[in-house]
């Protein structure tokens, strides 16, 4: 195949050396990675050292570049992974890109060096948590497709129902401190009937009887429940519910942030902008959150960025 580079006025040739090779291997990798269709490319046209548009064997007209894929010739691990380390964001086709070229072993490496430099007061010392999951109830109208545990909140399943309860809690709190646990990652809050008044109650009971457990409480799609539920907004239900003794949310329910994948795994859950929503409102009110994703399921790799 006759492959050129058209930068400006001129047609870029195998003798213009490293430059025409890097444009040669970043076409090659489109091939594999991006859209089997660029196999024909011939020509591919620059401006500023990035590929904004392409031309096919026996066609003469220029097609552009949808946006995903404007990316520049030279593009490479190593600088991405140096721009991570001075803390800049990447874009996401800057992690697709390092999806596809850099290791586990360099992804790592660069984890751990951005954690020592944002752990600095405290170098060598790493911590974890002993938590127990404890769920309040299984009943939950969020229908999520990957999900053993719940049951619609039908009478057919009332059998299986259940709404956790005081002797259950406390049973289960006594185990966690034997073991030398201090944490409840309570989950649970699609019950169609359990609203803000639900949560404060059973906050305030569990530490009241065991004030030196934390509360790594719900989730973003249960903060939208509750408050679509009892009629008020995010600020309020974080409000009363640190009031009873919430210390922290996890980042559940974010799976993968993006609709499409949403609206197809976990219908009844919030959308993507809703959980970010909640974070923002969590944050602002001065709760801690961790951030938790799912994948590898059928996203595509773009949507995990």
């Amino acid at each position: 195949m006759v492959f050129g580079i058209e930068e400006d006025k001129g047609i870029m040739s195998p003798n213009d050396g490293e430059k025409y090779n890097k444009a040669l291997s970043f076409k090659n990798s489109w091939n594999f990675h991006t859209c089997p269709a660029f196999q024909s490319i011939e020509t591919l046209y620059l401006q500023q050292n990035t590929v904004v548009s392409y031309k096919c064997l026996r066609k003469t007209q220029w097609l552009p570049l949808k946006s995903e894929h404007l990316t520049s010739i030279w593009m490479n691990s190593t600088d991405l992974l140096t721009k991570a380390l001075d803390f800049e964001f990447l874009t996401l086709e800057e992690g697709v890109y390092l999806h596809h070229h850099a290791s586990t072993d360099e992804l790592m490496l660069v984890a751990n060096e951005m954690r020592k430099i944002h752990k600095k007061d405290t170098l060598g010392i790493v911590t974890w948590q002993i938590a127990r999951i404890v769920n309040s109830t299984n009943v939950w109208v969020a229908n999520c497709k990957f999900c053993n545990f719940f049951v619609p909140p039908h009478p057919k399943f009332a059998d299986r129902a259940y709404v956790t309860d005081d002797e259950t809690y406390k049973r289960k709190a006594e185990e966690t401190l034997a073991l030398g646990g201090d944490q409840f990652l309570l989950q649970g809050g699609h019950h169609p009937e359990l609203g803000i008044e639900f949560y404060e109650e059973t906050f305030s009971k569990l530490k009241s009887w065991f004030p030196e457990i934390r509360l790594h409480a719900l989730g973003p799609p249960e903060i939208v429940h509750i408050a679509e539920l009892s009629k008020i907004s995010y600020e309020e239900v974080f409000t009363r519910l640190m009031a009873a003794g919430m210390d922290s949310m996890p980042g559940a329910g974010a799976e993968i942030l993006n609709d499409r994948v949403r609206r197809i795994i976990s219908n009844g859950k919030c959308s993507g902008q809703e959980w970010l929503d909640v974070m923002h409102v969590a944050h602002k009110v001065g709760l801690t959150t961790s951030a938790t994703m799912m994948f590898g399921h059928i996203e595509t790799v773009e949507e995990r960025y």
